[in-house]
């Protein structure tokens, strides 16, 4: 298809592109009075430095990360094209964390704006094209010399007996079972599909019961793919069916009603459970939930009263979201955690605390460096003879990868152990998202990397190597985008190494490097273009073969060499 490239030798730097493109989001005649009277918004950016300029738009690509690592499905191919569905958008800026070009960015509305090739609002070529006096803009299809997984043709065709259909199992319907659909589908159009799953729903985006809670969405909304998803990739989905063992001898999967599927391939994505500790007098506590599925939102929506003091055992991701989800509609929320500060997995001792700070002005308060020593129906008794009495209780102390069907079968640690082809040490038996445990480029060791872009992205790689395709995911990295009351924020990667530092009212930057490679970083407020940070961590760029200086005070890609921008602008990344 058609696609915008960027000649930097014939940018002039003039911004026309910038107007143009800002006109044609305004639906008015005259050019002049529209763009007087709005505030100038393109989504076609010109980067400038000592006399070189270049325009950056999205590219898009093939193989979005964006769109694969999209939480509710509102970013979507048509045609070629990315687009994004604003009423779908909850604005959790993970596709903001993807895009290497830094090319999909916030708004002021709250959903990310990108660049859509104007083709709801103007007929031929994208108005920057159309606005570029020098040619140093072009819509023109060019050759790549990249394929997608689909269009490869060396499979090596699984060993399937002559007229028989492949038969795929999957365990597990969220990102990664999903992923994996769409990646046999890309090889394989007639196999059978089947998925098994424990809950009773269509798939849905957990990461969403929070925004539920908060009235930001509806269950509906909360749909990670159409209606029409499993009947479009035929598939036969079981729901409320719960898998008790894998007979892999005889490659049968065995449900708790006895009966048995058979299976050529298996895929496990069964996700993670949260941890409930074993504490002294939990029991007596009668409101007291969970908070990682949609049953465990449904039960505690119920249970949610103006009049309710809510207490929250676990300062990290889940308990804070929930914490977010629910001020508005109980008394009082405290947070209680054993560390001495809040989401310590992801955030340094500063970050922290003015992520707290901003929490506080909310009115969430926080009991941290304490832990409950026991419950009395409702009232914890903590360690240093406070007590606090709630009506509700929420659990959120953290998750456990669900391992145990592969127990025996395969290597296990904390998670089911894979390699780059989502592969299991098992033979025809894969795994992929928050079960498994996979390598982390970061920091060169194995660890569980639990967040939905890399789930789906091991579910499609899982998917295709299935199917007979060839696909490595070899670039996983600890990653989180997520946002508190409009607060936002951005991490990737491990904290080691020296540090470059921004600390200025709400925004917060923290760079991690050493032995010339950028091994992680914390973006707070300020999130735009995280994205090429992201890249630079994944694939392990030497920071001497780029300004790294210009790249810690404003990411973008004026800071790689000419001959890389001639690749990313002018056609696919590498």
């Amino acid at each position: 298809m058609k696609r915008v490239y960027v000649n930097e030798q014939w940018c002039l730097g003039c911004h026309l592109c910038e107007y143009y493109c800002a006109f044609a989001g305004t639906n008015e005649k005259d050019m002049a009075r529209a763009l007087k009277d709005i505030k100038i918004n393109p989504l076609i950016k010109i980067e400038e430095k000592d006399g070189v300029s270049f325009a950056v738009s999205c590219r898009h690509c093939r193989e979005p990360l964006c769109v694969k690592g999209c939480v509710t499905g509102a970013l979507t191919i048509s045609d070629g094209v990315i687009m994004i569905n604003r009423d779908k958008c909850v604005s959790c800026y993970t596709c903001v964390l993807s895009c290497p070009y830094g090319a999909v960015s916030p708004s002021d509305e709250g959903a990310v704006q990108k660049c859509e090739l104007c083709v709801k609002t103007v007929a031929g070529a994208p108005a920057c094209v159309k606005g570029c006096p020098n040619g140093a803009i072009v819509f023109e299809e060019r050759d790549s010399g990249k394929k997608s997984a689909s269009q490869r043709t060396n499979f090596a065709r699984p060993n399937v007996p002559s007229g028989n259909h492949m038969r795929y199992v999957i365990i597990g319907n969220s990102a990664a079972g999903i992923g994996a659909i769409e990646g046999i589908r890309q090889i394989d159009k007639q196999g059978e599909i089947t998925v098994i799953t424990s809950e009773p729903y269509h798939t849905y985006s957990r990461p969403l019961i929070s925004y539920l809670l908060h009235g930001k969405v509806t269950e509906e909304g909360m749909k990670y793919r159409g209606d029409s998803f499993y009947a479009e990739n035929n598939c036969n989905l079981m729901t409320d069916t719960i898998v008790t063992k894998i007979n892999s001898s005889d490659k049968l999967v065995i449900l708790n009603d006895g009966k048995t599927v058979p299976y050529d391939k298996l895929l496990i994505s069964a996700g993670s459970s949260a941890f409930v500790p074993d504490l002294d007098g939990l029991a007596s506590v009668k409101d007291k939930y969970t908070f990682m599925s949609l049953d465990d939102a449904r039960r505690l929506d119920k249970s949610l009263d103006k009049h309710k003091r809510v207490l929250i055992i676990g300062a990290g991701l889940i308990g804070l979201k929930c914490a977010e989800g629910i001020l508005k509609r109980v008394s009082r929320v405290t947070v209680l955690d054993l560390a001495p500060r809040i989401l310590s997995s992801i955030l340094d001792e500063d970050g922290a605390a003015l992520v707290q700070r901003h929490f506080e002005s909310k009115g969430v308060e926080f009991k941290l460096s304490r832990s409950a020593e026991r419950f009395e129906q409702n009232a914890a008794l903590l360690d240093d003879g406070e007590r606090i009495e709630f009506d509700i209780l929420v659990l959120a102390v953290g998750v456990r990868p669900n391992i145990s069907l592969l127990k025996g079968i395969a290597e296990t640690d904390k998670g089911i152990i894979i390699n780059e082809k989502s592969e299991t040490s098992a033979a025809d038996i894969y795994a992929a998202g928050d079960c498994t445990q996979a390598f982390d480029v970061s920091s060169g060791q194995s660890k569980v990397m639990a967040l939905l872009p890399n789930a789906y992205t091991q579910g499609e790689c899982a998917g295709i190597n299935m199917a007979g395709g060839e696909k490595s995911f070899d670039k996983a990295i600890p990653m989180n985008a997520i946002g508190f009351f409009g607060l936002h924020m951005i991490t990737a990667g491990n904290y080691s190494g020296e540090v470059y530092s921004e600390s200025e009212g709400s925004h917060y930057k923290r760079l991690f490097y050493s032995d010339n490679k950028l091994n992680g970083y914390i973006l707070i407020g300020n999130v735009e273009k995280a994205g090429i940070y992201t890249s630079i961590i994944r694939d392990r760029t030497t920071l001497d073969t780029i300004d790294f200086p210009l790249i810690c005070e404003k990411p973008g890609l004026m800071a790689f060499t000419k001959e890389d921008r001639r690749i990313k602008l002018g056609g696919e990344i590498k």
